[in-house]
């Protein structure tokens, strides 16, 4: 008996060891998310970490994290049974960075600086009787969870007409003042940055040799165009279920625009389309080539943009290296997203002040020809074909999040939906949610 259960035990520490061996790189990844969206919906938003634990963190395998808050250090670790250790710090300002040595420093900047001061932009009147009470109770009905529910998974829903707020609505422990991760909704800000370094003459979109380490191969074809519309052609894989090159990009690289540039080219530019955050995270390098100083690079987008439509809120956060990771890492409250959905409506324009302009707005959302449906323009996606909501008007378009945050723009209506949630998927039901406000608009 006594040698069954040493060989029982043996046959036991066997798998856990082959399971440790076979899994031990997904750590890295694994707590590099944790410690990163713990940190920042903690310090940014003020969640607790009960709350962050039970529903941010609540999928497998995240819940196998073990989270850590120094509130002292402003601070998360996470690790996996004490294995794969990751670490995210905060800074007034700059959000939260996962860092990758010991004797890391964070970044300081008042890029906020006037936020306080701010009396331009987008003020959203609030016009809360345009919607009768039965008409927003039905959508509420079918875009929030009932009580003790946690299915639909929104956290909030706004919905702008006419540059006024006519009906909004948070799950409970959010409101207008939660600022909430946008995830890839960031890349259609990216998109915005770029439109404005376009209109300085600073960037130019067919201009190609964009870095010297793209001189000597294919790469130097690559156009600022064939970026901003996924077409660059570079090896890349966008999946989140595994080690990839965008979950290695996420959460294991100091530099990620760095990382995301060294791939080789897979196709000619132009001639396929592929979803990648690499790409977008390439643009912001290509940003911050754009000036002399990081403190310029690091206030360009508040002083040049989000101050000027309006927009206090957005904390955009940048790597190790103290570069804006474009591809993913905004928060801010919902309403101030609708304001940057609002600024693409107005055709870049904001109380006489073009930000954007016209062409720089057509050209973003016209479809790109390799893009399947036509569902893609610049860093923004197209209902083309009805190919995203196949009851809503074909020139609709939106800003998308990885976890189901959307800003919707409706020209037809002069409105802008935004809905911001952990779910994309079905119980939750987008296109009914949609049309459902489309016709009650």
């Amino acid at each position: 008996m006594k040698k069954v259960l040493v060989v029982l035990l043996l046959f036991v520490i066997g798998i856990l060891c082959g399971g440790y061996f076979s899994q031990k790189e997904k750590f890295p990844v694994l707590t590099g998310y944790a410690a990163k969206k713990a940190c920042s919906n903690h310090f940014i938003t003020d969640q607790n970490l009960a709350s962050i634990k039970s529903f941010d963190l609540a999928k497998s395998p995240l819940n196998l994290a073990s989270i850590e808050i120094n509130e002292k250090e402003k601070s998360v670790e996470a690790s996996v049974f004490g294995l794969g250790k990751s670490k995210a710090i905060y800074t007034k300002n700059m959000g939260c960075q996962l860092i990758h040595a010991e004797d890391h420093k964070a970044i300081k900047a008042d890029v906020s600086l006037s936020n306080e001061n701010i009396e331009n932009g987008y003020t959203l009147p609030q016009n809360l009787t345009k919607l009768s009470k039965e008409k927003i109770n039905n959508i509420v009905d079918l875009a929030f969870d009932k009580e003790d529910e946690w299915l639909k998974q929104t956290r909030a829903l706004v919905i702008i007409q006419n540059d006024s707020l006519i009906a909004e609505h948070y799950a409970p422990g959010f409101d207008k003042d939660t600022e909430q991760l946008g995830w890839s909704m960031t890349k259609s800000l990216c998109n915005a940055l770029v439109g404005i370094l376009v209109k300085e003459g600073k960037l130019h979109l067919n201009k190609t040799a964009l870095f010297e380490e793209w001189l000597d191969d294919k790469r130097r074809n690559i156009s600022l165009t064939h970026l901003l519309q996924m077409t660059p052609g570079l090896v890349w894989d966008e999946n989140y279920a595994k080690i990839s090159p965008a979950t290695q990009m996420l959460f294991t690289k100091e530099n990620m625009g760095d990382y995301a540039a060294m791939y080789k080219s897979e196709f000619e530019p132009g001639s396929h389309w592929e979803y990648s955050s690499g790409t977008t995270n390439i643009i912001g390098k290509l940003i911050r080539d754009q000036f002399d100083s990081h403190e310029a690079y690091l206030e360009f987008p508040y002083k040049s943009l989000l101050h000027k439509i309006g927009i206090k809120s957005f904390v955009l956060e940048p790597d190790a290296s103290g570069h804006y990771v474009f591809s993913s890492y905004c928060y801010g409250t919902p309403r101030d997203w609708g304001k940057l959905g609002l600024l693409y409506l107005n055709d870049g324009i904001v109380n006489g002040d073009t930000i954007l302009s016209k062409d720089w707005v057509e050209y973003s959302t016209t479809p790109v020809g390799a893009s399947p449906n036509g569902k893609y323009g610049a860093q923004i996606w197209l209902n083309t074909n009805k190919s995203m909501l196949p009851d809503l008007p074909a020139n609709a378009y939106s800003f998308n999040g990885f976890e189901g945050q959307y800003v919707y723009v409706f020209p037809d209506k002069n409105a802008v939906v935004v809905r911001m949630g952990l779910s994309k998927g079905p119980p939750f039901d987008l296109n009914a949610v949609m049309k459902k406000i489309y016709d009650a608009l």
